[in-house]
């Protein structure tokens, strides 16, 4: 009964976290959060890479972002 209330909360905090990402209709933004959900969850690699992977992802695309606005 705890294991199913715990993933009930999981469920609904994952599903508040990615909403505005959707919301935002960013086709890179869905990339990476379908691509870090079945990392974590599929491929079950430790969440710590997929933080550092995601972040520098994030990195290189505001870098990217600075230089086409000239910047």
């Amino acid at each position: 009964s705890a294991c199913l209330v715990g993933s009930e909360m999981c469920i609904r905090d994952s599903y508040d976290m990615g909403a505005p990402i959707v919301k935002e209709k960013d086709p890179m933004s869905l990339v990476i959060m379908l691509g870090a959900f079945l990392a974590a969850c599929i491929l079950e690699i430790n969440v710590v890479y997929i933080v550092i992977v995601c972040g520098l992802i994030g990195l290189v695309r505001t870098l990217l972002s600075k230089r086409r606005s000239g910047k």
